[in-house]
């Protein structure tokens, strides 16, 4: 049945989409995927870094000036993830995943994506991803009317823990598609202000703040925080909305 349910999202990835500027994200195909196998294996014991243990219980540290490495921990911290942004200028609103309580689930519509990413493109370079998506009605194929709520994510191409970054952000408002007219409008920056800190016990947090223009006339600043401890750093959560 998951199998079934991949193939319908995958073919959703339609030309009618508002499309992400951010080199490298993942569809929400490809996260919901991820997610499916992710949850298959949460409980399975292997290797994990130099050490082994449960899947859920692996992570990644991540200290100051090196790339993240994977290690063991006591505790999966997906639970205590969270985004949290504003804007004001052209567009307004306040969002906190932590409204939405934890109630994870593998599902394409009434869900939101939010949390970090790590993209490991080399022993050398990881970047890190944070975001959080809100889709109402997923697009299951080409073509397929859809409605999607407000939309960040911000990119850093190489990510060596702790300190000060110039990012890639973009932020979307609400849009839909109804066969057809699409509704919505982005909003980019190539330099976004994030502080990344470490977290307690373990994984980061930050602190990102810029303003982003729309290539339509317009304008929004952004600021916000996240949290992801060790276990949730490479995720996103999906959650029910």
């Amino acid at each position: 049945m998951m199998k079934i349910l991949m193939v319908m999202v995958v073919a959703g990835c339609g030309a009618n989409e508002l499309q992400s500027d951010i080199p490298g994200e993942r569809s929400d195909s490809e996260i919901l995927d991820k997610a499916i196998d992710d949850g298959g294996k949460a409980d399975s014991f292997g290797a994990c870094g130099g050490s082994s243990c449960e899947a859920r219980l692996c992570g990644f540290q991540t200290p100051a000036g090196q790339v993240p490495a994977e290690a063991c921990f006591p505790n999966d911290s997906r639970r205590d993830a969270y985004v949290k942004f504003s804007v004001s200028g052209s567009e307004s609103l306040s969002i906190d995943s932590r409204s939405l309580g934890y109630r994870p689930v593998l599902a394409f519509d009434h869900v939101v994506f939010y949390g970090t990413e790590l993209w490991q493109f080399s022993p050398q370079r990881n970047g890190l991803g944070v975001e959080y998506r809100d889709i109402i009605d997923g697009a299951f194929l080409v073509g397929d009317p859809y409605t999607y709520g407000p939309e960040l994510d911000l990119y850093l191409p190489d990510f060596k823990g702790p300190g000060s970054y110039s990012v890639q952000a973009g932020f979307s408002t609400a849009r839909s598609y109804d066969r057809k007219t699409t509704t919505g409008k982005r909003y980019t920056t190539p330099a976004c202000q994030m502080t990344v800190s470490a977290g307690s016990p373990d994984g980061i947090t930050g602190r990102f703040n810029c303003t982003l223009t729309a290539r339509e006339g317009g304008s929004v600043s952004l600021s916000g925080e996240f949290q992801a401890g060790a276990t949730a750093l490479d995720g996103p959560i999906i959650v029910a909305h």
